[in-house]
């Protein structure tokens, strides 16, 4: 099944690695984060004076995901190493999701605040970058891991190269001024 630690007895001679379908999850996954993180930092700024912030409000914002981030670390590591690896995996890809969402909309309702509260969540679900390496470490063998970590590691760099084409394509909003409420997509 996928993401389940599997501790069969395999032998040292044999090449084995996670299922293609598991293994392609955690490059998507992977692959979004690198775009998540090129889209965020060259808008983060103007984002933040949006709202009225300033300079140490930035500040906050950008290290409150990272502290989020890093004790998230060792919460779902510690949840991963006792349970099915997918709980945490689900538990933190959903929690990002709903973290960047708040993150996104409260510019539409000028508070930062909110702004920072999405910050403080998507850095919770950012942890999953740590599943993604621990998974491919107890499911490879020894001569497959470097190599397959090395493709992740390279999904997370084509995603921040990805990152400004699609900051490319959302600059074009900026001329459509789409708003439904509060919501302003430009």
């Amino acid at each position: 099944t996928a993401m389940t630690d599997t501790t069969s007895t395999r032998t040292s001679s044999k090449s084995y690695g996670p299922p293609r379908c598991v293994f392609a999850l955690l490059l998507g996954s992977t692959f979004a984060m690198g775009i998540e993180y090129a889209i965020l930092m060259p808008t983060v700024w103007r984002y933040v004076q949006s709202v009225g912030g300033s300079q140490t409000y930035l500040g906050i914002l950008l290290s409150g995901f990272s502290f989020t981030r890093t004790l998230s670390f060792v919460f779902v590591g510690y949840w991963s190493d006792r349970r099915p690896m997918r709980e945490p995996f689900i538990f933190s890809f959903l929690i990002g999701a709903v973290g960047n969402f708040i993150y996104g909309i409260a510019g539409g309702l000028n508070s930062y605040p909110m702004m920072l509260f999405g910050r403080l969540i998507a850095g919770i679900g950012a942890a999953n970058t740590t599943l993604n390496q621990s998974y491919i470490a107890r499911t490879s063998s020894p001569d497959q891991r470097t190599k397959l970590m090395s493709l992740c590691r390279g999904c997370a760099i084509l995603g921040i190269a990805a990152g400004p084409v699609l900051n490319l394509f959302l600059l074009r909003l900026d001329d459509v001024h789409a708003c439904n409420g509060r919501f302003c997509l430009d």
